[in-house]
């Protein structure tokens, strides 16, 4: 007799099939329900410390690293044509990126860990490949508002604090593209990038009218190195 494993998860309800095959090649199948959250909470209890990574509709959560307080999420944005509104241009932009990778950094469940009152705790970077280990670089994006180290500046953007893990991150993605870019910190990333980087774009003009022609070509341009890993944005909000 061997006995298999199976899980389908459907919404918010989790199946398990548990496959008996006897020496005829028999099959005999036990199923039970229950729900996704109480399967979580099981496991977790099984395992200890271990914490369960909710899906997401924008990306993928890689990674979350936690310590009495302090939270960091780290989650993954696939390549994607994206909107975004630049004051000064008085123009809303759609120009392709990447792959944006998001460190959220969370105290006592709310947004923070800034070093000003204009962060807000939240860090972008880029890369033209999937995450694949904890070990993998980041590099830095080429976008305005963002500080030397990664960190976004977006002003007085709040997001609820009872709200579930995955809606916090949903929220934070949906606010950064909502958000009014202005011309500041366009020192730190984007003039290093148009202008010390062949073949960057030299304005965002320019950027949107190549992500038209051809919505790849940012996986193929190279990007200033952030000098940090996944593991290294997770270990340096928690300690």
């Amino acid at each position: 007799m061997a006995t298999r494993t199976r899980l389908i998860i459907e919404g918010d309800l989790v199946t398990r099939e548990d496959v008996t095959t006897n020496s005829s090649s028999d099959e005999m199948i036990r199923r039970s329900r229950t729900k996704l959250a109480d399967w979580e909470a099981q496991l977790c209890a099984q395992q200890g410390a271990m914490e369960f990574l909710p899906p997401v509709s924008c990306g993928w959560i890689v990674a979350q690293k936690t310590k009495g307080e302090r939270s960091c999420v780290v989650v993954q944005l696939p390549p994607a044509i994206r909107k975004w509104t630049y004051t000064p241009d008085s123009r809303i932009y759609t120009t392709a990126f990447p792959f944006i990778i998001l460190g959220i950094n969370f105290i006592r469940g709310a947004i923070d860990g800034a070093s000003s009152a204009n962060q807000c705790g939240v860090f972008i970077y880029y890369r033209n490949q999937s995450i694949v280990t904890l070990d993998d670089e980041l590099n830095y994006p080429n976008m305005p508002n963002i500080y030397q180290d990664g960190s976004l500046c977006w002003g007085t953007e709040r997001i609820p604090l009872d709200a579930p893990l995955s809606r916090k991150v949903e929220l934070v993605v949906s606010a950064i593209f909502a958000s009014n870019f202005n011309s500041h910190e366009l020192g730190y990333h984007w003039k290093p990038s148009k202008d010390g980087i062949q073949g960057h774009p030299k304005t965002f003009s320019e950027w949107e009218t190549r992500s038209r022609e051809d919505p790849s070509f940012v996986l193929k341009l190279a990007w200033r190195p952030a000098g940090i890993s996944i593991q290294g944005v997770l270990d340096r909000w928690v300690k």
